[in-house]
């Protein structure tokens, strides 16, 4: 909703009102690089004939900071609202609105607003390396593409890594403009997420260090759902249970060899299976029982993954 840009247009004020004008209330900054702050001063004057009060001033975003010269101004006069747009992360048009409210009974809510493209001399694309890989297949190479848009021919000083699981090299496409990052994962056998990035040095100004997050998610071949249970204890005549789903990611047929909870008052059966799924009924668990907390164990024919541990807590 364009609250106030439209009211910069001549309009009359009663007798005795205030009147908030802004001659200019759209400052277009163009294409700026997102490494500096864009900083504008926007002019409010007061055309009325009675005081003009301005009770405060909003930004929509956190990245736009304003100064307000005075907040009374009288009539005739004019203040001067000082405001600063941080372009740091932004990629793209970026506008950003400041709303000014005051006591003028025609727009008592006024909109001034910053508006341009940010743009990085120097970017890394992609800026973060996701890899999502279901094991034991390893991950394909990855890479990262460092461009300078900047006058001054780029150099690259150092390329290091941070985390164990893959290794970076550097190459140049085109000296002083373009560089390739290729990302080789090995040595990683362990399930879970592994976190790690590439920091670059390089002799910008502005652009003195670039990280480029690195992050390996490795997937079980057998996806357990839920990974762990909350089971209220059978009370009354509506025994409790709940059930567990353990199927192949990739549709390979495997077998639950074995499959029991620590606590032998726990019952765990085969509620429904397929070649590459099984669906496990857990409980229900005596009201009368010891546990508050034991473990479901499984075993499977599948090298890959042979055992299976499923945490289960008991309500007391």
């Amino acid at each position: 909703m364009a609250l106030g840009l439209l009211c910069f247009q001549p309009r009359c004020a009663a007798a005795g009102e205030p009147r908030l004008v802004c001659a200019d209330p759209v400052y277009d900054y163009g294409t700026a690089d997102n490494s500096r702050d864009i900083r504008h001063t926007f002019v409010i004057v007061n055309s009325g004939d009675a005081p003009l009060i301005i009770a405060n001033t909003r930004a929509t975003c956190g990245c736009t900071r304003t100064a307000l010269g005075t907040n009374i101004v009288a009539p005739g006069a004019s203040t001067e609202l000082e405001a600063r747009l941080s372009l740091r992360g932004f990629n793209g048009p970026k506008r950003s609105s400041i709303y000014i409210h005051s006591n003028d009974p025609l727009q008592p809510v006024f909109q001034v607003q910053f508006t341009g493209v940010a743009t990085a001399e120097v970017s890394a694309n992609p800026p973060i390396v996701v890899v999502e890989q279901a094991v034991p297949m390893s991950p394909a190479d990855r890479s990262v593409t460092i461009v300078s848009r900047a006058e001054k021919p780029l150099s690259i000083l150092s390329l290091t890594t941070r985390g164990g699981h893959f290794s970076a090299t550097l190459s140049t496409n085109k000296p002083g403009a373009e560089f390739t990052i290729a990302i080789h994962f090995a040595g990683v056998a362990d399930h879970g997420d592994h976190e790690g990035a590439i920091v670059i040095t390089t002799d910008h100004p502005a652009y003195r260090a670039i990280e480029v997050p690195v992050r390996l998610t490795l997937l079980a071949p057998l996806a357990v759902t839920p990974p762990s249970l909350a089971l209220p204890r059978a009370r009354g005549a509506a025994p409790q249970h709940r059930y567990v789903v353990i199927r192949s990611r990739d549709e390979q047929n495997f077998k639950l060899l074995r499959f029991a909870a620590d606590d032998p008052d726990l019952p765990v059966t085969i509620q429904s299976t397929r070649p590459s799924w099984y669906r496990l009924r857990v409980g229900p668990y005596p009201a009368d029982g010891p546990s508050t907390a034991t473990v479901i164990r499984i075993t499977t024919d599948l090298d890959s993954m042979p055992s299976i541990r499923v945490p289960v807590t008991i309500d007391r």
